[in-house]
């Protein structure tokens, strides 16, 4: 896939985060009795995300369960679920342009309901909503510097799509 349109997409990925926000923005008066559903979307996409990410890697069992658990023991530190999708977003455009449009796609629907709870919490502080989309925006694109190694990096797909599913797994067993 062409670098320009893998950094298109991504961006269009990123911006569920930011829509999120602004749908919380619009339905105030929805944000209290729909809390419990945006949790429920957010589980339905990382669970989503982590069996697809595990099916397309299965091929060395060993080493995949040991950087699952790695990514499990990071996220315990780390908890920055951005800078993991931004792996994932990296991983998957060395696999087609199918795959990677349908992870950018789950990428995206994570951010609706991820934003909308964020935002929920800090209504009245744009200043913080602002910081917290900018680190998060920063997080997420530290991982498409792998990209300038593609060739290197391609053949670890597997095991980037491990290690961010493990972090994923705690987000999702820790919400």
């Amino acid at each position: 896939m062409v670098f320009i349109n893998i950094i298109l997409v991504s961006l269009l990925a990123f911006l569920g985060l930011v829509f999120g926000m602004f749908l919380a923005f619009f339905t105030k008066e929805e944000l209290k009795p729909g809390r419990k559903y945006f949790g429920i979307l957010l589980k339905a996409v990382t669970i989503v995300l982590i069996v697809m990410l595990i099916t397309k890697s299965l091929n060395n069992y060993l080493l995949l369960s040991i950087a699952f658990i790695l990514g499990m023991i990071i996220s315990f530190i780390f908890r920055k679920n951005y800078f993991y999708l931004g792996f994932i977003i990296v991983g998957s455009s060395f696999l087609g342009d199918d795959f990677f449009s349908l992870i950018s796609g789950l990428v995206f629907l994570f951010g609706l309901p991820f934003g909308t709870m964020i935002a929920s919490n800090n209504l009245n502080k744009i200043k913080k909503l602002y910081n917290i989309v900018v680190s998060n925006f920063i997080l997420y694109a530290i991982p498409f510097l792998v990209l300038f190694f593609g060739n290197l990096i391609q053949n670890y797909t597997n095991i980037i799509f491990a290690f961010s599913s493990g972090a994923l797994f705690v987000f999702l067993v820790s919400r």
